[in-house]
């Protein structure tokens, strides 16, 4: 991936070059798009046509060539592969954002606010972050809900503390329903006061409204108001909670669809 910048009457310089990051790709085989596996055997196509016909066109294959040769004004990529012989043949080079470009941005190199800039006629200077050794470009999910509540009801042992550890992906949650202005009530049988464990994990007891600890023989149903959700790994707890309460009941494994992406 590349970045060349200047003028059109200077000529563009290469500013920025650095490897594609991809890992996990995978090809539709009705259209081929967006996986890599396909995208590579037309390049390879086109690229043969182009070195046994037009060898002139290509040229030597070096970065720095081809930025002379095509003039680029931003962002561009290029990509090689070596042959049996272990001779590199261009596969493909395009004046475009590729996807693996994220993990350029995240070392500290924006390269589509760059090319902006470039457009704009701004004078840039990079800032980066040494090298990333992978991008791992997977499939993940985004929810949208239609539940509405007022108040998340949350257990901590085994759900807001697991293995010992904060559960970062809950408490990810939690802040975001603060931020939504929802409360949050802790409710737990916890064994011992929590307070001092909370302070342990580094939670605030301010994030909470209120902090209930029951006794064993005590009901959690008793303490849930409508308008709510309930967050426990007891399958028996929630359970419970669902017949009595009639309120959205979440296991561990399913707070990513409380996550709001969007906020």
């Amino acid at each position: 991936m590349c970045c060349s910048y200047g003028s059109k009457t200077v000529g563009q310089k290469l500013r920025y070059s650095g490897k594609k990051y991809e890992a996990n790709i995978r090809v539709n085989p009705k259209n081929g798009h967006p996986g890599s596996a396909a995208h590579r055997f037309y390049a390879e196509y086109i690229c043969d046509f182009l070195e046994r016909d037009f060898p002139e066109v290509l040229g030597q294959r070096r970065k720095e060539d081809l930025n002379s040769r095509l003039s680029f004004n931003g962002a561009w990529f290029f990509q090689l592969k070596q042959n049996a012989a272990g001779d590199y043949r261009l596969m493909e080079a395009a004046p475009r954002i590729a996807g693996t470009m994220g993990a350029t941005r995240n070392l500290g190199y924006n390269l589509p606010l760059l090319t902006l800039y470039n457009h704009w006629g701004f004078d840039v200077d990079l800032l980066g972050n040494g090298s990333a050794e992978l991008l791992d470009r997977a499939f993940i999910s985004r929810f949208a809900t239609d539940i509405e509540y007022d108040t998340v009801y949350v257990d901590f042992d085994d759900t807001l503390i697991v293995d010992g550890k904060v559960n970062t992906e809950l408490m990810g949650f939690l802040y975001q329903a603060r931020n939504a202005g929802k409360e949050l009530v802790l409710l737990s049988r916890h064994s011992t006061e929590l307070l001092p464990d909370l302070e342990r994990y580094a939670i605030s007891p301010a994030l909470f409204s209120e902090i209930i600890r029951l006794d064993r023989a005590d009901d959690k149903t008793r303490f849930i108001k409508p308008r709510s959700i309930f967050i426990d790994d007891s399958f028996a707890e929630r359970r419970r909670v669902k017949e009595a309460c009639h309120i959205p009941v979440f296991d561990l494994d399913m707070v990513e669809s409380l996550l709001d992406w969007r906020m």
